[in-house]
């Protein structure tokens, strides 16, 4: 039976190109608040760890992979995922690029992307699966996007199409001075934007049966500090700054009596360790 993993065969070339600089990983410290199974607000460490090789060339083409693991003190879970991408240029036609992934604890699906990017200045995604123990591909959906100008703004058109449930959707964005707007029909959801100064900004969105949510962002130095606001749902504060940290908290609007909707906060940042 064969057992072929783009994922793999990428990995193996990487370590054929052992001569080359071993990039440092990114490694990020976390604290979580949340319910655990039983109700009760429950804190924890949560480190991840994210490494990738960068492109190397390999017999002509753009190789490269990684890994990408968190350690969930709460939920009691340390999925590892590892991925690999083989790419290659055609001058100034096109460029196409394969993307594999697993999970180690469940390898026997592959989650595939095909990217071409350059045809009709436009980039065309396909997304699947390979199960393989059935040596089965299976075809998720396929995207088209296409950016451009008009009327002195940006715009960009998102068609696709889902081959599991045979529906077809399309997003469109368009962008002008301080204001923004996309619509997308395919989760019926309408996004604002509106630049009310440099350093202050306003996000809306607008979903089905009366969804509503909203964000305001305010920059403070090299940092950001943002509100939120989701209508039946929770109100929040987020800081993020440029050294890498991301604090945020998250209350319901209805009260923490709920056993499993109480409370959650968090904090990570990056932390540069020496690598050799």
């Amino acid at each position: 039976m064969m057992k072929l993993s783009l994922t793999l065969i990428t990995l193996t070339s990487l370590l054929g190109g052992a001569a080359a600089e071993v990039p440092a990983p990114t490694i990020t410290l976390g604290v979580k608040g949340d319910t655990d199974t039983s109700g009760a607000l429950d804190v924890g460490i949560q480190p991840r760890v994210q490494w990738e090789s960068g492109p190397l060339d390999v017999k002509g083409l753009e190789v490269e992979g990684g890994f990408d693991t968190t350690i969930d003190p709460i939920k009691r879970t340390s999925p590892i995922k590892v991925w690999g991408q083989i790419g290659k240029t055609f001058g100034d036609l096109m460029r196409v690029s394969l993307r594999g992934g697993t999970k180690v604890q469940d390898s026997n699906i592959v989650d595939l992307d095909l990217n071409v990017d350059g045809i009709l200045d436009c980039n065309f995604h396909l997304d699947g699966e390979l199960d393989v123990p059935e040596e089965t591909l299976y075809l998720s959906s396929i995207k088209c996007r296409r950016a451009g100008e008009l009327m002195g703004g940006k715009f960009g058109v998102i068609p696709a199409y889902n081959f599991g449930t045979s529906d077809a959707s399309i997003k469109v964005g368009y962008q002008k001075d301080k204001m923004a707007m996309l619509v997308d029909g395919e989760n019926r959801e309408i996004t604002l934007g509106y630049g009310i100064t440099e350093d202050d900004k306003l996000i809306s969105m607008f979903g089905p049966n009366g969804w509503f949510s909203c964000k305001y962002t305010r920059t403070i130095g090299d940092g950001k500090l943002s509100a939120l606001y989701e209508r039946d749902d929770s109100v929040g504060l987020e800081w993020a700054d440029a050294s890498g940290t991301v604090a945020t908290i998250k209350a319901p609007i209805d009260g923490t009596h709920k056993p499993t909707d109480g409370l959650k906060f968090s904090l990570r940042r990056d932390v540069g360790l020496p690598f050799p």
